[in-house]
C-alpha cells in the first residue's frame, strides 16, 4: 500500500497531465494568447511591462491613412529629416518622392542659406567658404560637407554663382582669359564636375567688363541658367550685353542688346536676375534693366543721394521675385532700398 501512496512531493498522475499536442494544451495556449498578446515582454521588478493597445490603435489609424501621413511628412521641417522618413518603407518613400509633394514641401520649407563663398578681386584657389551661423543641428553634417569640398586643381578659377547645391565657377588660363564654366555639386560627391566651354568673343576696341552666371527658378522648382557677358566700347561708349542660355550642356545665344552710356562704367559690374529681367548698375545715375522677353533696355533712376562711383552699390533680388534691393555703402553708412515696379524706391529701415 505504501507504494501506491501519493506524497506531496510527487508529481500529479501522468494520466491527468495534458500532453503538449493534446486539444487541452492547444486550448490553454489560445487562451493565453488572448490574455497575453505579448508573452515575451520583459519584466521589471517582477511586473510585466504591458504595451498599451489602446494607444497603438489610433497611431496605426493615422499612419495607415495616406492623406494624414502626407500632411505629417510635409511638415518635418528639414530635407535631411524627410530623407530619413522616406527610408522607413516603400509606402513612405512613394509619398516623399512624389513631385507634387516635393513642390509643397519646398514651398513650405524654402532652401536655407548654408553660407557663401568669399570672392575678392584677387583670384584665389581654393575659394574660402563662410558658413552662416547659427545653423540647426539637422544641417550640421551638410554644412561640414560643403566646407570640406575642394574645387580641384585648375589654372585659376572664381565662383560666379551658387544655388540649390550647384556651384558655377569660371576657369581662366595662364593669360587671364576665361575659357570654361565648371559646374560643381558638393552635396552630391558621386556627381562629376561638368565642363561647359564658353562662346567665342571678338576683341578690338572692346574690353570685357564682367561675365556672370545667373540662375532663375520657375514655379515648379526647375532652374534655368544664363551666362551674361557685358562689354564696353571705349570709342563709341556703346554698352553691350550678351545673354546665353544653358541648353543640353552648351551655351546657346538667347539675346544681345546694346545701349549708349553717358560715362565709362566701372571695371567690375554685378548683375542680378529677377524673374525675366537682368538688373545691372552700369550708368552713374541709372540702373540698366534688360528684359529677356522682348530683348529691350530700360532704365531705373538711382535713389536720391545715391550715385554710382561715389559709393559701393550691390543689387539683390527679392525672395518672391517681385522687385530688387539696392544696398548702398559709403564709409560706415549703410542704406537699403527696395524697388517694386511702378511704386519706385522705398527706403528700408533696419537696426
Amino acid at each position: 500500500m505504501a507504494g501506491l501512496r501519493r506524497t506531496r512531493h510527487q508529481s500529479p498522475c501522468p494520466s491527468r497531465v495534458p500532453s503538449p499536442q493534446s486539444p487541452a494544451t492547444r486550448k490553454i495556449e489560445r487562451k493565453k494568447e488572448r490574455v497575453d498578446p505579448i508573452s515575451r515582454t520583459p519584466c521589471v521588478d517582477g511586473k510585466r511591462l504591458w504595451h498599451s493597445l489602446i494607444l497603438s490603435c489610433p497611431v496605426s489609424e493615422v499612419l495607415d491613412d495616406d492623406d494624414l501621413l502626407i500632411e505629417i511628412l510635409v511638415r518635418v521641417g528639414f530635407p535631411t529629416t524627410l530623407v530619413h522618413a522616406a527610408l522607413v518603407c516603400r509606402r513612405w518613400f512613394h509619398h516623399a518622392s512624389d513631385p507634387v509633394f516635393l513642390h509643397r514641401f519646398r514651398k513650405l520649407h524654402p532652401p536655407r542659406l548654408l553660407g557663401f563663398y568669399h570672392t575678392p578681386n584677387a583670384l584665389l584657389n581654393p575659394t574660402p567658404f563662410v558658413p552662416m551661423v547659427p545653423q540647426p543641428p539637422e544641417l550640421a553634417a551638410v554644412v561640414q560637407r560643403v566646407a570640406r569640398y575642394r574645387f580641384g586643381i585648375h589654372d585659376v578659377m572664381r565662383v560666379k554663382n551658387c544655388q540649390n547645391g550647384s556651384i558655377f565657377t569660371i576657369m581662366y588660363n595662364a593669360a587671364g582669359a576665361h575659357i570654361s564654366v565648371i559646374v560643381h555639386s558638393p552635396l552630391c560627391p558621386g556627381r562629376e564636375m561638368a565642363f561647359i566651354p564658353l562662346p567665342p568673343f571678338q576683341a578690338g576696341n572692346l574690353f570685357a567688363l564682367e561675365n556672370q552666371v545667373l540662375s532663375r527658378e520657375d514655379d515648379e522648382g526647375c532652374l534655368s541658367h544664363f551666362y551674361v557677358f557685358m562689354k564696353f566700347d571705349r570709342v563709341t561708349t556703346i554698352f553691350t550685353v550678351h545673354v546665353y542660355k544653358l541648353q543640353d550642356g552648351a551655351w546657346c545665344k538667347h539675346t544681345s542688346v546694346t545701349t549708349k552710356l553717358t560715362r565709362h562704367p566701372r571695371w567690375e559690374l554685378k548683375a542680378v536676375l529677377v524673374d525675366n529681367k537682368i538688373y545691372v548698375v552700369a550708368d552713374p545715375r541709372d540702373i540698366i534693366v534688360l528684359d529677356l522677353m522682348n530683348s529691350g533696355f530700360s532704365t531705373i533712376q538711382l535713389p536720391q543721394g545715391v550715385e554710382h562711383g561715389s559709393s559701393d552699390i550691390v543689387l539683390s533680388r527679392v525672395n518672391d521675385a517681385s522687385g530688387v534691393y539696392l544696398i548702398d555703402t559709403k564709409e560706415l553708412q549703410l542704406n537699403i532700398w527696395l524697388h517694386r515696379g511702378a511704386t519706385g524706391w522705398c527706403w528700408i529701415p533696419f537696426l
